[in-house]
């Protein structure tokens, strides 16, 4: 992820002949490859160690938007209590996710505008979006829905997806079920305002590379080498950790077997000449 990052800036870098001395405004939409942002889906119930490492690591190279993927396997209980411990260990991963010998991690938040938030009636604890989708599609009949989404009811056909369940339906784009309208407008509709923002950071990160990519003599492995140390991190995961032990415990066993065999060969070995000198000796007496 880090190499494909980076290569995607490194194709604006030759694209624009490594021009960067226009103001952010008018940069706005010529990085064309850079990524603007990369949306983190977690699974819901629990947040993993490995989560808040990549998360972490990959926020210092773009704006990381956090999702709750399969919001209806939640109660509503259940999913306020996991954004609130979503956003308590993002504010601080170092806490959770522990090493004596590399830097706390740190996760750069990006954070929506106040008016942004409030236009489309969101609140700080609503946080992360949480949303669900599905490969089997109705059509959007509400007129209120569709004007949600930019469209009028004499539109062409619109479908959204749908989950259906012994007890009913659970509808992607109703708000009530999922937060993924919301999402949408966040990043593709009509709240522009987080998007600039985003596009504003992607240049900022932009113009950072483009001065690392020429003290590295355009040489982008070079690059990618220094930013890959943030998979230093996965030391932190404990599966990872468990499976080296667990590996390197096979291996000293093996060890250890080959070793006993050997022993226990020689041991039979001199067993034997000992046996052969005793009957040597009988048979001389």
């Amino acid at each position: 992820m880090v190499t494909f990052i980076l290569a995607q800036r490194a194709k604006d870098y030759e694209l624009l002949a490594g021009g960067r001395a226009l103001t952010e405004s008018a940069m706005c939409g010529q990085l064309q490859n850079s990524i603007t942002a990369c949306v983190y889906f977690l699974t819901p119930h629990r947040v993993k160690k490995v989560d808040l490492i990549m998360m972490s690591a990959l926020s210092q190279l773009v704006t990381v938007i956090p999702v709750v993927a399969k919001a209806d396997t939640m109660t509503d209980e259940e999913l306020a209590t996991f954004r609130q411990e979503i956003r308590t260990r993002l504010a601080a991963p170092f806490k959770y996710v522990h090493s004596k010998t590399l830097a706390p991690l740190e996760f750069n938040k990006f954070a929506f505008d106040e008016c942004v938030m409030s236009a489309l009636g969101l609140k700080d604890d609503m946080m992360p979006l949480a949303i669900i989708t599905s490969n089997k599609h109705e059509p959007v009949e509400d007129a209120s829905l569709l004007s949600q989404l930019g469209l009028h009811a004499n539109s062409e056909k619109v479908e959204q997806p749908v989950r259906q369940y012994k007890w009913g339906q659970a509808y992607a784009l109703n708000r009530e079920h999922s937060d993924l309208i919301v999402l949408k407008r966040l990043l593709l509709g009509d709240r522009v305002d987080s998007l600039y923002a985003m596009l504003d950071q992607s240049y900022k990160r932009y113009v950072e590379f483009c001065e690392q990519y020429e003290e590295a003599g355009n040489q982008l492995p070079l690059i990618v080498q220094d930013e890959l140390a943030c998979s230093a991190y996965l030391e932190y995961d404990d599966y990872s950790n468990a499976k080296s032990a667990l590996d390197a415990a096979q291996q000293a066993m093996s060890t250890l077997m080959a070793e006993n065999k050997v022993l226990v060969e020689r041991l039979n070995s001199l067993e034997r000449e000992k046996g052969l000198r005793y009957k040597a000796t009988t048979s001389t007496n």
